[in-house]
């Protein structure tokens, strides 16, 4: 699961100026408001500023994108028909009416196929929709490999004394429950 980032808020709202640059990834908003609470949680949602949003299953967090990418005044068109007895009384009529619309409707982010989304970026731009190709690439090193034999866990010490590890140089922090042999 996630766990609380004591500086990303920080970060986010302090960072900007210098040109720093962050990426965080977010399934669901919920998980966002649990860990942080709703005001934190809001703060960390729009102070990123640049979105790329994929298909997403929760309603809720569908909503809150779609008010996210807000709405705009769209010029619709309607043509009305009306036939008379006599073919001089047959007519069109156009009505034009401006309306706000959403940009990007909560069911249209919940319906998205896969390596397809949406993208926003900040300034007087529109959002995109972007689609992505799944590329094969080829391996050029193996994945992770797990050390053996460096198992050091920790558990919280109250007194935060530092335990220095058996004969060796180590300083660690807490109570030392095993070491390496």
């Amino acid at each position: 699961g996630l766990h609380k980032l004591e500086t990303l808020e920080l970060g986010l709202t302090n960072l900007r100026k210098y040109g720093v640059p962050m990426l965080n990834g977010v399934q669901q908003f919920s998980q966002l408001i649990e860990i942080y609470g709703p005001h934190v949680a809001k703060t960390i949602i729009s102070m990123s500023q640049t979105k790329l949003v994929l298909r997403v299953g929760d309603g809720d967090t569908a909503k809150v994108l779609e008010e996210l990418f807000g709405k705009a005044e769209i010029d619709e068109k309607e043509e009305t028909y009306s036939y008379g007895l006599n073919s001089q009384r047959d007519g069109v009529s156009v009505f034009a009416r401006r309306q706000m619309r959403e940009i990007v409707m909560s069911s249209e982010i919940r319906h998205l196929p896969d390596l397809a989304g949406y993208f926003s970026i900040p300034g007087n731009y529109p959002v995109a929709e972007v689609s992505y190709s799944y590329r094969n690439r080829e391996k050029v090193a193996s994945g992770f490999i797990e050390r053996s034999g460096f198992e050091v866990f920790l558990e919280q010490d109250k007194n935060q004394s530092t335990t220095k590890a058996a004969d060796d140089d180590v300083n660690i922090s807490g109570k030392v429950l095993a070491v390496p042999k």
